[in-house]
């Protein structure tokens, strides 16, 4: 028997902020208005394939780095029209074109009606191959330089974090939680004008998210740069979402309701570096969640981030396993397999995942409760098959 029960997805946001430092006093000269940064498909990959095998959102831009380039991190689609049918998506009209498969494959393009593709293959200059398979209506488009692994033309790499709540620190607000650096650079022995910025896990690896300046930073003799960069996670579900039967499945099909039960992402101190308490129930990686558990509690599951009941009594928890990740794909399935001789019981009404060892506590992190009990004997093994995925917001 398998079971395939999506998680949590996580949606991040990046907004770069610069400012213009006096050299000698540290006071800052003028501040430059916010923008938001565009997330690489280097940065999304490596949640699931940094050095650890997976790494937080906090690991993934500990570094940052300025230059005077000025390629683009996105292309308009002008008076070109986009539609989609199944896989192929047709440009129609205007003068915007597709290059190649060389150049174009793994860029994102996004209508105005935010519906999004990533390029696979370009069949020639107005039709691509693009993934998921969905039908887009034609109209306005964006395509996102998302490939991108540097800046165009770096110059400079930050010296420090200006330390201290309010420049480097972190915090949980509902379902969103948010991570904060601010980063000083060295003063300036000429004068120069930055345009873009980078974020990096450590320096040489590849971008995990660029800017092109709106304002660019003019700097003279004795001024300094200083960039503030807060990326916002956004979890769901917080709110319990019904879902139905995911059968036909063998003494286990009936519908219910699922919900993230509280989030606990692994922050960033006020010196900058990472906040290494994490929560019971943490779904800040998609390796955190090492255990599984399936129990005869019919509890109501407790508002998002508060104290869940306790499903201990008579549960089955087992270790869960992490699949293999595949670069571009954004999910983590990790499997959680009962064997003939587990959970054999006909009152099951409710499963779930966490971070910890195998005893399923109160701080669960994600509980699918199911509105009729479920029964399991020994003459199956069942999987369940739970999946972690993780987004970005284009712009």
């Amino acid at each position: 028997m398998k079971l395939f029960i999506p998680v949590v997805s996580m949606m991040a946001r990046g907004i770069v902020q610069c400012a213009k430092v006096d050299g000698k006093t540290g006071c800052v000269l003028l501040w430059y208005p916010s923008q938001p940064n565009l997330i690489m498909n280097a940065g999304m990959n490596r949640m699931a394939t940094g050095p650890t095998n997976a790494e937080g959102w906090e690991e993934l831009w500990r570094s940052c780095q300025a230059g005077i380039g000025t390629t683009p991190t996105f292309d308009s689609g002008g008076a070109t029209t986009a539609a989609q049918s199944g896989t192929t998506v047709t440009l129609t009209g205007g003068s915007f074109t597709f290059t190649d498969t060389a150049t174009d494959a793994g860029k994102m393009i996004k209508w105005g009606t935010s519906e999004e593709a990533r390029i696979l293959t370009v069949t020639d200059v107005t039709h691509a191959e693009v993934t998921p398979s969905q039908s887009v209506s034609a109209g306005s488009f964006t395509v996102y330089r998302t490939t991108q692994t540097v800046l165009a033309t770096p110059v400079k790499t930050y010296v420090s974090y200006l330390t201290g709540t309010g420049n480097c620190d972190s915090s949980v607000t509902g379902n969103v939680a948010t991570l904060k650096r601010t980063y000083d650079f060295s003063i300036e022995v000429g004068n120069v004008t930055y345009t873009e910025v980078g974020f990096f896990s450590v320096s040489g690896s590849a971008l995990f998210s660029r800017v092109v300046l709106a304002a660019p930073v003019s700097l003279v003799v004795g001024q300094a740069l200083r960039v503030v960069y807060t990326l916002n996670v956004t979890v769901e579900p917080d709110t319990g979402q019904t879902v139905t039967a995911p059968g036909p499945i063998t003494n286990l099909s009936t519908s219910g309701t699922k919900q993230l039960t509280g989030v606990g992402f692994c922050g960033i101190n006020t010196s900058g570096n990472s906040l290494s308490t994490t929560p019971w129930g943490s779904f800040n990686t998609p390796n955190s969640q090492n255990v599984g558990f399936i129990s005869p509690s019919s509890a109501a599951i407790n508002a998002f981030n508060t104290t869940q009941p306790d499903r201990t009594t008579n549960s089955t928890a087992i270790a869960s396993v992490p699949q293999t990740y595949t670069l571009l794909n954004f999910f983590r399935d990790r499997h959680v397999v009962y064997g003939a001789n587990d959970a054999n019981r006909s009152d099951l009404r409710s499963l779930g995942i966490g971070t910890g060892g195998t005893n399923i506590s109160s701080g669960t992190g994600f509980v699918y409760l199911t509105d009729a009990s479920m029964a399991k004997d020994n003459l199956h093994t069942l999987t369940i098959v739970y999946r972690i995925s993780w987004g970005r917001v284009l712009s």
